[in-house]
Parts: C-alpha cells; sequence; structure tokens
C-alpha cells in the first residue's frame, strides 16, 4: 500500500543518528531530551531504533521525531519530508488509506475478540458436558462396566481430548 510505502520509504532514507543530531544535544552516549539536563535517549544505528528510558517509549525515525515534536506519526512524516527536501506524498489519498487501515486493524481486533468468546463458551460447554458424565459415572445411576457406563466413559475420554485440543495441550 502506498501509505506504508511513504513511511517505509523515509525510514529507509533518513538515518536516525541525522534526526537525532538534528533535534537533541548528545551526552556520552546518550541523547538528553529538550528541557533536561542528564541523557536519557540511546540511539541503535545497527537497527535505525531509540529507545527514551525516561519515558519508556521507543521505536523508529518517525517515531523519534513524533515523540520530540509532540505530534502524530502523519505529521512527523510530513516534517521529515520537508526537512530533508523528499518529494510529498498525495496526502488525501495517504490519509484515505490510513483510514481504510485503521478501520481493518479494528476489525481484526473485534474478529479476535469474537473467537476468543467463541473459544470461552465452547471450553465452558466442555467443562459442563465432563461434569455431567464424572456425576453419572460417580454416582450410583449405572453399574461399572455397563453400556450406560461405557458410553459416559467414552464421552468424558472424547470431552477431556477436545478441550486439551482447545488449549493447546496435546
Amino acid at each position: 500500500m502506498r501509505t506504508k510505502q511513504d513511511f517505509e520509504e523515509v525510514k529507509q532514507l533518513v538515518s536516525i543518528e541525522v534526526v537525532a543530531n538534528l533535534l537533541l544535544r548528545k551526552q556520552g552516549r546518550m541523547y538528553i531530551y529538550p528541557g533536561e539536563k542528564t541523557g536519557s535517549i540511546r540511539i541503535y544505528p545497527a537497527t535505525q531504533s531509540f529507545y527514551d528510558f525516561g519515558r519508556s517509549t521507543g521505536g523508529d525515525v518517525i517515531r523519534l521525531w513524533s515523540h520530540i515534536k509532540d505530534c502524530d506519526s502523519w505529521t512527523a512524516l510530513c516534517q521529515i519530508r520537508e526537512t530533508f527536501g523528499l518529494s510529498a506524498p498525495n496526502r488525501a489519498y495517504s490519509r484515505d488509506l490510513i483510514r481504510k487501515q485503521e478501520e481493518a486493524r479494528w476489525q481484526q481486533i473485534e474478529a479476535k475478540k469474537q473467537e476468543k468468546k467463541r473459544w470461552r463458551i465452547e471450553v465452558d460447554r466442555l467443562k459442563a458436558e465432563s461434569s455431567f458424565y464424572k456425576a453419572i459415572l460417580e454416582g450410583e445411576h449405572c453399574k461399572p462396566l455397563s453400556l450406560t457406563w461405557c458410553t459416559c466413559q467414552n464421552r468424558l475420554t472424547a470431552t477431556k481430548g477436545m478441550f486439551d485440543l482447545l488449549c493447546g495441550i496435546y
């Protein structure tokens, strides 16, 4: 998608060290967050990432810009492009794509919630079914090795197997 490509393009073209040196003061191996006296930000050139130990946040070059400038990722992307003279993307097109991506992400989150809900319902059903068969087997309702007893024992074993599969126990 175009929007993701815009972000990836800037990440490839603009070094995180260059941005850090532009926006921050260096103190030894650390960088000082604006308005502070000691360094709390570490730049990792090998991975083109940073981590701010004072604020427990990190990320890539765009996230560093948005963190220091206190703006969203889209604004950071545009400001980086402007600062380094990179061509600007079609904003209306990119914003529409961002909205569509966010909608798709929320749909995925909702689908996962529904999947978890169905999983819980099935686990509860299997627990109830197991309890039912255990009660029959432990009670005086049927004689051991009778047809009813064997059927309940088989269903209990099958129920436990299904429960193990649902819970990832093989």
